[in-house]
């Protein structure tokens, strides 16, 4: 019996520590594929805790303090203000490449439906990242919530088979960090990303051709025969 109650701890703690993986005072900046079709080959979502939310949103919480309390009944409020999350995370995150402003225009704010899924997965944004040229590293700036929080971090990972890696960490003292490009886990993203051609594509393609040529050797034949078939002057 000793064992089992030795054990029991330690299993509620991996049951439940998905629940608790977005801690206050983070927020996280995530690199990852850019959808398909997109037009790009990189994507960044921002998330953010939901009572960091709260506080974008005008709303106070008993967490800012330190104290436990739920903040269930505060979600359809986030929702009803989602365009004021946005509007702030978009004047707070930018990414430029080679001096130049890449493009990052999230077209909605997801808010997890309940407490335990928005405390696990944040309150976040994604979009695809837009640079110019063919840009060497990024360079990500962020000052997210450092105006409140004065432990923020706001950390830049980079998607990777199974989960993410932490890249940068930018705060108060620090907003600004460079990702290089040639990072392995990035270079394998943007060859995920590129287009995929499909087993049977080059031979239609070669058939293509051939029905081409095909084509066009009847249409020469026909008028050398007509040329030949019409009277001379």
């Amino acid at each position: 019996m000793k064992k089992i109650f030795f054990f029991t701890p330690l299993f509620f703690c991996i049951l439940f520590a998905p629940a608790f993986a977005h801690t206050l005072d983070a927020s996280y900046l995530d690199i990852g594929a850019a959808p398909s079709g997109s037009g790009a080959s990189l994507a960044l979502t921002v998330a953010i805790h939901p009572v960091q939310a709260l506080t974008i949103v005008g709303l106070s919480h008993a967490a800012e303090h330190g104290e436990s309390a739920g903040f269930g009944q505060q979600i359809p409020d986030l929702i009803a203000k989602a365009d004021l999350i946005k509007a702030y995370t978009a004047t707070h995150v930018s990414v430029s490449a080679d001096g130049i402003l890449c493009t990052w225009e999230p077209t909605a704010v997801v808010v997890p439906p309940t407490e335990i899924d928005a405390l696990a997965d944040g309150v976040s944004m994604t979009a695809p990242l837009f640079c110019e040229g063919n840009p060497e590293a990024l360079e990500i700036t962020s000052t997210l919530l450092i105006e409140r929080f004065p432990q923020q971090r706001n950390i830049v990972r980079v998607e990777v088979p199974g989960g993410y890696e932490n890249r940068l960490t930018l705060d108060r003292q620090t907003t600004q960090g460079t990702l290089s490009l040639a990072d392995a886990a990035i270079k394998a993203l943007l060859i995920s990303s590129a287009p995929e051609r499909t087993p049977g594509e080059p031979f239609v393609q070669w058939m293509g051709w051939v029905v081409f040529l095909f084509a066009l050797g009847g249409i020469s034949v026909v008028g050398y025969r007509m040329n030949i078939a019409s009277p001379k002057e």
